[in-house]
């Protein structure tokens, strides 16, 4: 549901851009579509919006790749504090997300003829992590605790965030929402983009399908590895058994931390 109204909302924003290709792209297309009287006050509100939007994508984006990096701290079990409630852990959390921010940041000053490299670079990255997580996730899981059922995976829920149901299904549509934002960059750039009203266009539209076939695979490949309480119970045994050391068994608890974000 969220890939058909994304690409519906995608559709529409390809449109406009087709027949206004200008630098500004939403909030000039909403000035526009305001009229004379509307016109300021409408493209003040979409630009506002989009200012702080990006401003906060750009801090949480930081935050949570670090988390992501503090997390080997459980599964290599180092000798140092992961509770996020203790204090030397928020400080480096705090230090190492504002250098990387700071990084994100600075990238904006290079010359622009950097900027074809750092795109190739970044999406480079991106591909590659799909291709080994489409890889070496589902071989890790077939050789320790197995697949969930086709029932587990798409009939059963599991509600760790403590939130009423009907919150826990809006949080999993705005997981999933995540990765289908900034298909209107295109946009920004049309008044540098040659055939703008065409290219411009079908960048924002084949950008957002794109993201949103390859987030509907990643989704189903979690959905069937995701370790569940039976499954779980088999990937401890397997451990014990082999005299896992201390890291295995913390990341088995991970795994089953890991299942609080999905719904």
């Amino acid at each position: 549901m969220t890939c058909v109204f994304t690409f519906i909302t995608a559709a529409v924003i390809a449109e406009i851009c087709s027949s206004l290709p200008l630098a500004g792209s939403i909030y000039l297309w909403a000035a526009e579509a305001g009229g004379p009287r509307f016109g300021r006050f409408f493209g003040f509100i979409v630009a506002w919006w989009s200012t702080t939007a990006w401003t906060t994508f750009c801090a949480s984006n930081t935050q949570g790749a670090v988390n992501y990096l503090l997390a080997e701290i459980v599964v290599f079990d180092l000798d140092y504090p992961s509770d996020s409630d203790h204090i030397k852990y928020r400080a480096v959390q705090w230090a190492v997300t504002e250098f990387m921010l700071a990084v994100a940041c600075i990238v904006n000053l290079l010359p622009p003829k950097f900027f074809r490299w750092i795109f190739y670079a970044s999406s480079s990255m991106v591909v590659l992590d799909f291709i080994l997580n489409m890889i070496w996730l589902p071989i890790g899981v077939a050789q320790t605790y197995g697949f969930r059922t086709a029932h587990e995976a798409f009939m059963t829920t599991y509600n760790g965030t403590g939130a009423p149901a009907g919150w826990n299904w809006c949080l999993s549509y705005l997981a999933t929402a995540g990765i289908l934002i900034g298909f209107d960059a295109s946009g920004h750039v049309a008044e540098e983009t040659k055939n703008a009203s065409v290219n411009a266009a079908k960048g924002i539209f084949w950008s957002t399908v794109v993201s949103g076939i390859g987030g509907f695979i990643v989704v189903i490949m979690f959905l069937f590895c995701v370790v569940s309480d039976a499954n779980a119970d088999v990937l401890e045994k397997k451990l014990r058994w082999n005299r896992a050391p201390a890291s295995q068994n913390n990341l088995l608890h991970a795994c089953r931390k890991a299942r609080a974000v999905w719904p």
